[in-house]
């Protein structure tokens, strides 16, 4: 007789397969009156290390390892162990063919993984099969679950000749983690916590039970789970995988499992929460985890917080997996989690125990009018990737000069409107990193920011915005503004962009598409700085506000708007006044269309034409 021991393939979904039939073939032995099978594998030497592979390339496909054993055992005797033959190492079924034992007919036996010596020498636990998942360890990217994979098979009977087969079941979960790390560093512990003791960590399984369970130890639950981390580095935000053998459990309704992942300078993440409420034996379970994060309430009840407290400051700072506290809670999260304002000196800080700030939807509003404060510092651990409103987000907040927004992710931001409005203070802004592609409003959006020196927009994608009104209104400090890379083909509001921008000496719009644009009233609007502009290219065919347009753009030298066209009848009051008042040669020369000669010179229109600054020439 010959007998198959199946090892067990995890599927890639949730429910794990371990079926299979052992192939018929020839008869090892000839039949004798006993019936006896012998087996040729070697005597289990007892300290062997028991150990499976499991492949995670490979649908976790689970294969003998060097080393490994198993028990069999009838239902009335005793068990006797088996090492995998060194020719099926690395297959998914182990054969044993002769020995000296024998499976005898008509009787039931049964089989189960990792052997156990303890086992084997005690009579008392002949069919206890003891289990633990405490000391699990990682080796790098290794999958290491093997020892830990405790396994069962049905009860077979021998028949009198031919081969048996022993189907092996899963007395535990396989729990797969990714993670993407937090920090780029080394890592010494994954950790799954419960808030009360309710994993157990070990026990044993009867393969005599009607069904076969786990048993927990009554004095070992536990309120935590470790998996050791060796030689394990990661880099911040790439993705890290960790395996992990679960004892069966049931979470009560609305409990949490917690995950830290622990870096070698002692720094704990808490990376998720509610990873589930069930791990059933003969599971896999996939578990893709993001830092558990803060989430902040809507800007506009942030901003309300803040200015109860921050009266005597000067800085904001966000600080996160912080075990500091007071007796002021800003806010409480979701999951009763408190953010506390913690007085550092000038500085007002807002802590959290949670591995960051994960801004909301809305921040509309959330720094507004914060009048005495000079900075706000984010740092790595404040999340805006889930924003799409930053509308009037730092508002009012005159006295900021410093502010870093390299870490913020605008891709899902569709309003910036006035982000920046009335930040007198600031003298520079870096948003070489803002990605504005579905930003459709961008009015106001630096507007009265009067000592801004530089302003770098080279990057921004403005393809969706239809509204660029007042976006520069009362920048006087920049003296040089790239916009060559804008793309304005779906921008309806134009007007003030540039109002009152005197600091200027040159400003590149040929490239805009106007097309769509119907109010372009003060555009240019004392921008004094400008001794020229090429409007060339612009297309006013829907315009219907073009007054006060060039008010006072007293230095420029030469206008050529030969492509203007008036068919819409737009109002063009004071649309020249002061335009060329300061040129360096007088009168400057307007170019216009014919058409545009007729209207603007009727008696119905009052474009503010000064013939002492500037005259008007027709095609």
């Amino acid at each position: 007789m010959k007998f198959c021991i199946y090892k067990k393939e995890l599927a890639t979904i949730c429910l794990l397969s371990f079926f299979a039939s052992c192939q018929e073939s020839e008869k090892f032995l000839p039949t004798n009156e006993e019936c006896k099978v012998y087996f040729s594998v070697d005597k289990f030497v007892g300290d062997v290390s028991t150990r499976t592979n499991v492949d995670p390339a490979n649908n976790y496909a689970i294969t003998w390892a060097d080393g490994d054993a198993i028990g069999i055992f009838p239902r009335e005797g005793y068990q006797e162990p088996f090492e995998i033959p060194s020719d099926q190492i690395g297959l998914s079924k182990a054969q044993f063919d002769g020995g000296y034992w024998a499976l005898k007919e008509g009787l039931t036996y049964n089989a189960y993984y990792p052997f156990d010596k303890a086992n084997f020498e005690s009579a008392e636990m002949k069919t206890q099969i003891a289990v633990t998942y405490l000391g699990q360890s990682q080796e790098g990217t290794a999958c290491n679950v093997g020892a830990y994979d405790y396994t069962y098979s049905d009860w077979t009977v021998a028949p009198a000749e031919g081969s048996v087969s022993f189907k092996f079941h899963h007395v535990g979960a396989f729990v797969v983690f990714k993670l993407e790390y937090p920090q780029t560093a080394a890592y010494t512990q994954l950790t799954i916590s419960a808030s009360d003791a309710v994993i157990p960590t070990t026990g044993s399984y009867d393969l005599t039970a009607e069904t076969v369970a786990l048993v927990p130890d009554e004095d070992a639950l536990s309120t935590s789970l470790c998996l050791a981390l060796e030689n394990c580095s990661g880099v911040k935000g790439e993705t890290g995988t960790f395996y992990m053998m679960f004892p069966p459990m049931a979470l009560d309704d609305g409990a949490a499992l917690t995950v830290t992942l622990t870096d070698a300078n002692g720094t704990d993440y808490n990376l998720s929460t509610n990873i589930g409420t069930t791990f059933k034996a003969g599971k896999l379970y996939e578990v893709t985890m993001e830092e558990s994060m803060f989430l902040l309430p809507k800007g506009s009840d942030v901003q309300k917080a803040l200015s109860s407290v921050s009266s005597g400051y000067e800085s904001i700072r966000f600080v996160a997996n912080s075990s500091a506290t007071s007796d002021v809670v800003l806010f409480t999260d979701e999951n009763g989690t408190k953010a506390y304002a913690v007085n550092n000196s000038s500085t007002l800080e807002i802590h959290t125990s949670k591995a960051g700030f994960l801004a909301n939807a809305d921040c509309s509003n959330m720094f507004y009018a914060l009048g005495l404060i000079k900075g706000i510092y984010f740092g790595e651990d404040f999340d805006t990737r889930n924003v799409t409103n930053m509308r009037y987000m730092f508002d009012s907040s005159w006295s900021l000069y410093s502010l870093d927004l390299s870490g913020f992710d605008t891709g899902n931001v569709t309003d910036m409107r006035g982000m920046f409005s009335g930040c007198k203070g600031l003298s520079s802004l870096d948003l070489s990193g803002f990605d504005t592609g579905n930003v459709t409003n961008m009015g106001y959006m630096f507007y009265d920011c009067t000592v801004l020196s530089s302003l770098d927009l080279r990057s921004f994608d403005t393809g969706n915005v239809t509204d660029m009104g007042y976006m520069f209104y009362g920048c006087q400090g920049l003296s040089s503004l790239d916009l060559s890379g804008f793309k304005t083909g779906n921008v309806t509001y134009m007007s003030y962009m540039f109002y009152g921008c005197y600091g200027l000496s040159s400003l590149d719009v040929s490239g805009f598409d106007t097309g769509n644009v119907t109010y372009m009233s003060n555009m240019f609007n004392r921008c004094s700085g400008l001794s020229s502009l090429d409007l060339s290219g612009f297309d006013t065919g829907n315009v219907t506000d073009i007054s006060y347009m060039f008010f006072c753009c007293s230095g420029l030298s030469s206008l050529d708007l030969s492509n203007f066209s008036f068919a819409g009848n737009p109002s063009v009051f004071n649309m020249f006044y002061g335009t060329g008042e300061a040129a360096t040669s007088k009168p400057i020369t307007i170019k216009v269309s014919s058409e545009g000669y007729t209207y603007l010179t009727s008696t119905t229109t009052d474009c503010g034409i000064n013939s002492s600054y500037a005259t008007l020439r027709s095609n």
